[in-house]
């Protein structure tokens, strides 16, 4: 497989809150163009829109602190578990074990295929955020890491219930490949 060098990239206007250096200034959403032609431009333009669509639902959710959404990319062979008793670290629920992140794209990169399917899931989950002396996501995920990327990724403190589940995205492998080419 070769890797792709970007030619470019595209800003948007939506603008997100500096997670490099932990600074207050806000920077665009940016996507990278691969192909200098029409078709490409417009699938860049595409993303651009896909990104601040969601950094508008973050947000949002933010503000009131009643929910947090948080994506779990995985493998085929383990939905219909996660589906029957919601999110398990079977490593034993310690802080550096990051199993759950804010970005759809970060948790898609993470996501794999297995033999008997060529899709790959990512599970939105819709986690109460009460009110709380601790942080954000408390009880059930430890203090979120800020990575570089914008997402934060978060390690769970406890089983994320069934009923947090919002929706399934079932991803088809060539959609997959190119997210695994572009990076997240």
């Amino acid at each position: 497989m070769t890797t792709l060098r970007p030619i470019g990239q595209l800003k948007s206007k939506v603008t997100v809150c500096c997670t490099i250096c932990g600074c207050n200034h806000r920077r665009n959403l940016k996507t990278n163009v691969y192909e200098n032609t029409p078709e490409k431009i417009e699938e860049a333009k595409a993303e651009l829109k896909v990104k601040a669509s969601k950094v508008d639902s973050l947000s949002e959710g933010s503000v009131d602190n009643e929910i947090i959404t948080v994506y779990h990319g995985t493998k085929p062979k383990f939905l219909n578990n996660i589906k029957k008793d919601g999110l398990i670290d079977k490593s034993g629920y310690n802080q550096g074990w990051y199993m759950v992140s804010t970005d759809f794209e970060s948790a898609l990169f993470h996501a794999h295929p297995d033999d008997n399917d060529s899709n790959v899931y990512v599970i939105e989950f819709k986690i109460p955020n009460k009110e709380n002396e601790r942080w954000e996501g408390y009880p059930y995920l430890w203090k979120g890491q800020k990575m570089k990327d914008n997402s934060t990724w978060f390690a769970l403190m406890k089983q994320i219930p069934k009923e947090f589940i919002k929706k399934i995205h079932k991803i088809n492998y060539d959609d997959w490949i190119k997210q695994k080419e572009r990076g997240f």
